[in-house]
């Protein structure tokens, strides 16, 4: 390849570029070094204690303390303290890192902050589907909807190619993407047990008799080793 010659990249680079679309996984792992872990800790370190000098000065808390810590100062200031670290420190300092940073979660609790998210996956996965098609050759769909109502956003949707013309046939009846969708949510909305979709008694009690009547004959072909073995019910008033 003449690009990574003249462009002072990797090959890597361009076969990302071209094959991926430069598609980024939302948990991207890397090996942490040591002075990365030595300048996270010691920035929290500094920010706590410019709080608790503003706190104790002032008697209120500055919105603005803290924010002037950065990278360049860190290294001026500290490095020398990371120099003088034997290799005992420095695998504490990973370690400590390392599990802060897999305890420390962040949930975004707005409605618009949940949405954003959604969008951000969809526009990932959909891009990861359509280079994998272009790499390998697949056919693909998928559905995301909401499991509960703390916030509204549209049903997400996606199919390669026009694989979605086939659903009609798939389903042999007039295929509604947005019907089944519609669907879909409600069930996951209603935790994902179909009984709570049913309103009246006599439907839940007819729901309830299936599942009786499905585990008695799962049951009695485990017995027998016969899958044809059938119940008789005999009704009596």
């Amino acid at each position: 390849m003449e690009l990574p010659k003249r462009f002072d990249k990797k090959e890597r680079y361009f076969l990302d570029i071209f094959f991926q679309g430069r598609a980024r996984m939302v948990n991207h792992h890397k090996e942490v070094s040591p002075y990365n872990a030595f300048k996270s800790e010691k920035a929290a370190e500094l920010r706590e204690g410019m709080w608790y000098n503003s706190k104790a000065l002032n008697g209120t808390h500055d919105s603005t303390v803290g924010k002037g810590v950065n990278a360049p100062e860190l290294h001026r200031e500290y490095y020398d303290e990371y120099a003088n670290l034997n290799d005992t420190e420095n695998a504490a300092l990973v370690q400590r890192f390392t599990e802060n940073c897999n305890t420390t979660k962040i949930r975004r609790a707005t409605p618009k902050a949940h949405v954003q998210d959604v969008v951000n996956t969809v526009r990932n996965m959909q891009m990861l589907m359509t280079t994998l098609s272009n790499r390998v050759g697949i056919e693909g769909t998928f559905v995301i909807v909401r499991n509960n109502t703390d916030f509204n956003m549209l049903l997400q949707w996606h199919f390669t190619s026009k694989l979605e013309r086939y659903m009609p046939l798939a389903v042999r009846r007039c295929w509604d993407t947005g019907e089944a969708g519609g669907m879909l949510e409600a069930v996951a909305i209603a935790g994902c047990d179909t009984i709570n979709l049913l309103r009246t008694a006599p439907q839940k009690a007819a729901f309830a008799k299936g599942e009786i009547r499905d585990s008695i004959h799962k049951m009695l072909v485990e017995i027998t080793g016969n899958p044809n073995a059938v119940m008789i019910y005999v009704y009596k008033e």
